[in-house]
C-alpha cells in the first residue's frame, strides 16, 4: 500500500496520496486540522500518518511534536 506494485495502483499508494498534503495551502498548521481538512482523500488515519512520515522523511515537511504542527520546509 505504501508503494504501487502489480496488485496496487499509483493512485492507491501512499506516495500519491502524498500529494493531497501538498495541495492544501498551509505554511504552519495543526495535524489535527490537516487531517480534517484532507479526510475524504485516505482511507483511515494509518494512510495519513503514513503520508506525513514520507514527506518528512523528504524533507518536505517538518513536524512539531510538542505542539503537534507540522509545516512545510
Amino acid at each position: 500500500m505504501i508503494t504501487p506494485n502489480k496488485s496496487i495502483p499509483l493512485k492507491d499508494s501512499i506516495l500519491y496520496k502524498c500529494i493531497y498534503i501538498l495541495e492544501k495551502d498551509f505554511e504552519s498548521i495543526y495535524l489535527v486540522d490537516l487531517y480534517k481538512a484532507v479526510i475524504s482523500k485516505f482511507d483511515g488515519i494509518d494512510e495519513f500518518l503514513y503520508s506525513i512520515d514520507v514527506l518528512f522523511l523528504l524533507n518536505l515537511v517538518d513536524v512539531d511534536f510538542e505542539l503537534g504542527k507540522i509545516s512545510r520546509c
